[in-house]
């Protein structure tokens, strides 16, 4: 059955289009990145927060910034460095060869902040990062309009980055819960690019590699459903499965990398180097 959806994934890869990668965390487990699942995960990863109960809510949140800065900054900074630090696994590559190679129209739909994508070498106009990006950082109370764009992977964190305006702390552009104060004209222009390729083609002309999304927080599950188009979801958690879509039940690099062999690539591109 599994060699059977190798198969048919490689078959939907070769006859559409237009590639759409609906990436979750799960994409980034196999560069060595965490997948914050629920707060045991997230205190297994950072136990100090776990002794003063704080969860991961309270700290991917707009207000921790201004409440209690350093600890906000304890947590994004050392995932700032972690993210400039680590390379991205070889399925990034996978995915690049499959859009070169066959000549695939393409947009990347994310809800990871770690910029990955786009230092795997994936066009930057052609990313949307639904929750923004730990790469830039805004006011902590968006006094201004204005993003920094930022590329300093052993920034130093002993003294917290501060706004040039108003001199209050400075945090990442990411979207975290109740925050009222992240602005999302960057994300918002990423979303319109990405609804002008949808434009462009019609829903089974396009193939979607939905690649660990997950069910808690089901933003890319919901995106990819309402689209219409033929799936292709890797999770080894699969979940409920929409009728129609072929399911693999693997991690990322795993998945991307059975299916390249299914696929008729040009022969400089193997083996597949998992």
């Amino acid at each position: 059955m599994e060699r059977n959806n190798m198969l048919q994934a490689a078959q939907l890869i070769n006859s559409a289009k237009c590639i759409i990668i609906a990436a979750g965390a799960g994409m980034g487990i196999d560069s060595g990145l965490p997948d914050f699942r629920g707060n045991k995960g997230f205190w297994r990863c950072y136990p100090e927060l776990e002794s003063e109960q704080l969860s991961f809510s309270d700290i991917a949140s707009g207000t921790a910034f201004i409440e209690h800065p350093n600890k906000a900054w304890q947590f994004y900074g050392h995932r700032y460095s972690l993210y400039k630090n680590t390379n991205p696994h070889h399925g990034f590559k996978i995915l690049l060869n499959w859009i070169s190679d066959l000549n695939k129209d393409y947009y990347v739909y994310t809800t990871n902040v770690d910029g990955h994508f786009q230092k795997a070498g994936f066009d930057a106009d052609k990313i949307m990062e639904v929750h923004g990006s730990i790469n830039y950082w805004q006011c902590s109370l968006a006094c201004n309009d204005s993003l920094l764009e930022v590329d300093e992977p052993h920034y130093d964190f002993s003294t917290l980055p501060q706004c040039p305006c108003c001199q209050r702390y400075l945090r990442p552009n990411i979207k975290m819960f109740n925050d009222p104060y992240w602005l999302s004209q960057r994300t918002f222009a990423q979303k319109s690019g990405y609804r002008r390729l949808l434009m462009r083609y019609q829903a089974d002309e396009i193939v979607v590699i939905e690649i660990g999304a997950g069910q808690h927080i089901p933003t890319i599950r919901r995106e990819v459903e309402v689209l219409g188009s033929p799936v292709i979801r890797i999770n080894p958690e699969l979940g409920p499965l929409p009728r129609g879509y072929i399911a693999i039940e693997q991690g990322a690099l795993e998945a991307l990398c059975a299916i390249d062999s299914a696929l008729s690539l040009p022969k400089e591109n193997k083996p597949c180097l998992c």
